[in-house]
């Protein structure tokens, strides 16, 4: 093992003081890397940009799964891109590479990696206006269709695993209670998928 992902003690309601003792305790108790997931839409789940400062000398601590809290541009942790390796999970790897992201999160990889690595490839070449054109096309209809769906049932591994099923890499059912996309789901989420050219194969079946 090389490296963790650790979040906030989200149950133990913790202050930004608190998360940097948190932090630093973990760094000082461990040899190996530590990713921050800023998960800012849980109660506690929020480090703001100031405590990661503090941070830049914990020794193990070297990225940060960003996405910019409300009322915090996305911006203000990108001063620190010398410290941390930061890691776009704000759904715009195009604006975080602009400004120093070492990587990007995004659903749908485990489906088709070539589709993220065709953008990966762009931005590393500086080609952003087609980076952008890349993108689009294919998160704007996305997010759409995660919205619709996410109000009938939570959980995106559900839609990871439909977009795998669909590309003939069947995952099995997502954990209770989440519920996997119906047939109408499936149908439209294929749809979208072959309109983005994935190489979605022809006895893929909607359920």
């Amino acid at each position: 093992m090389i490296g963790l992902q650790i979040s906030p003690p989200i149950f133990n309601l913790p202050t930004q003081d608190d998360l940097l003792r948190y932090y630093g305790a973990v760094s000082a108790a461990i040899d190996i890397g530590i990713m921050v997931y800023n998960t800012y839409w849980l109660p506690h789940g929020t480090v703001c940009p100031d405590t990661f400062r503090k941070m830049v000398d914990f020794e193990h601590l070297i990225a940060i799964k960003w996405s910019a809290p409300k009322n915090i541009a996305y911006e203000a942790i990108y001063d620190l891109v010398d410290a941390f390796n930061i890691i776009d999970n704000a759904a715009d790897p195009v604006l975080g590479h602009q400004l120093g992201a070492r990587g990007f999160l995004s659903d749908g990889i485990s489906a088709y990696p070539s589709y993220y690595l065709e953008l990966w490839e762009l931005l590393d070449h500086g080609r952003y206006e087609a980076a952008r054109v890349h993108w689009d096309r294919m998160i704007i209809p996305f997010r759409k269709f995660y919205a619709g769906v996410g109000e009938k049932s939570g959980s995106d591994a559900k839609i990871e695993k439909a977009m795998c099923q669909i590309m003939g890499l069947p995952l099995g059912r997502p954990r209770p209670p989440s519920i996997p996309l119906d047939d109408a789901e499936m149908t439209e989420l294929k749809g979208l998928m072959m309109s983005w050219n994935w190489p979605v194969p022809q006895s893929a079946h909607a359920s």
